[in-house]
C-alpha cells in the first residue's frame, strides 16, 4: 500500500466475520470483495455452516457491498449448489438481484455426498424441473446476467441427470444383488480391481466402510427399519460408496444416509 496506493486487492471471504480492524484495514485501501454463502435460510446455514448465524453474514455482506459502492470497487456474491441447498438457488438470484451484484454459481463435484451429480437420474429430473419453473426477473442487465448464470446451472444438472441415466441403465445390465453380504463381496470385488490400491489399502478401505455400513444398519434395526435400509444401502453404486465414505466417520455417514436416501427417526 505504500508503494503503490492505488493498488487493488482482491479478497474472497465466507463474510462470517468482520471486526473493527478489518474495518479499518479496508479503509484504507480499496478492496473488490467476493463473498462465499452456503446459504441463505436461516436454519440451513447453521447445519451447513456447523452453528454460523446467517443474520450477522447477511449483515456483514451489505456492509460489504456498501464498502465497495463507496470504494467503487466489484463486488459479487457466489454459491455453490449442492444435495443440502438446490432448492435455495431461484432464492439466492433474487438475494443478488435485491444486493444489485452478480451472483457466480460454482459445480461441487466433492465431497461426492454433496454433489447433485450423485444423486438418481429421478431425482436430478425433478429438482430440474423445479428450477425451471421459477420466473426469475429480467428487467435489467444485471438481472439478465444472474438469470443466465442460473440457466448454466440448470444446464449443468440437465447433463449429471443424463450421466445418471447412462449409470444406471448400466447398472440394469448387472444382476441385482440379492443380500448385505453378496453386496460386500461385489465391493471387495470392485477393490481388488483398482490397481493403484496396494492389497494393504484394499484391505483397510473394506474394513472401515464395512463397519459404517453395519452401524448404519444397527440403527435402522432399532427403528425396525432394517429390511427397507439394506434396500436403500444395494442400491448405493461402489464407486460413489468408495469415494465418499472412507472420508467422514461412522456419524456423518449416517447423517447423510438418514438425511438423503432414507429418513430414520432420531
Amino acid at each position: 500500500f505504500e508503494i503503490n496506493p492505488s493498488i487493488r486487492v482482491s479478497v474472497q471471504t465466507n463474510g462470517t466475520i468482520l471486526t473493527d480492524r478489518i474495518k479499518r484495514i479496508l479503509d484504507r485501501m480499496k478492496f473488490e470483495i467476493a463473498v462465499s454463502i452456503d446459504s441463505i435460510r436461516a436454519d440451513n446455514y447453521r447445519l451447513i455452516r456447523k452453528n454460523g448465524e446467517l443474520e450477522n453474514v447477511l449483515e456483514n455482506i451489505r456492509y460489504f457491498r456498501s464498502y465497495c459502492r463507496e470504494k467503487e470497487t466489484n463486488f459479487h456474491i457466489s454459491y455453490c449448489p449442492m444435495t443440502q441447498n438446490w432448492e435455495e438457488l431461484p432464492e439466492v438470484v433474487l438475494f443478488a438481484n435485491e444486493l444489485d451484484c452478480p451472483v457466480f454459481f460454482n459445480t461441487v463435484f466433492n465431497p461426492v455426498s454433496c454433489s447433485v451429480g450423485t444423486l438418481p437420474s429421478k431425482e436430478i429430473a425433478e429438482i430440474v424441473a423445479f428450477l425451471s419453473s421459477a420466473n426469475l426477473p429480467q428487467n435489467s442487465p444485471l438481472e439478465q446476467n444472474n438469470f443466465l448464470s442460473y440457466q448454466h446451472v440448470i444446464k449443468q444438472f440437465e447433463f449429471w441427470k443424463t450421466e445418471a441415466e447412462e449409470r444406471e441403465n448400466a447398472q440394469e445390465g448387472e444382476s441385482k444383488i440379492a443380500d448385505f453380504e453378496s453386496y460386500l463381496i461385489g465391493l471387495n470385488s470392485f477393490l481388488g480391481k483398482n490397481e493403484d490400491l496396494t492389497q494393504e489399502e484394499r484391505i483397510s478401505i473394506f474394513n472401515d466402510i464395512e463397519l459404517k455400513l453395519n452401524y448404519i444398519l444397527e440403527v435402522a434395526k432399532k427403528s425396525n427399519r432394517l429390511v427397507d435400509a439394506t434396500e436403500h444401502l444395494l442400491a448405493i453404486d461402489y464407486k460413489t460408496l468408495t469415494q465418499s465414505m472412507p472420508q467422514m466417520d461412522r456419524e456423518h455417514a449416517l447423517y447423510l444416509f438418514k438425511s438423503f436416501l432414507m429418513p430414520l427417526p432420531d
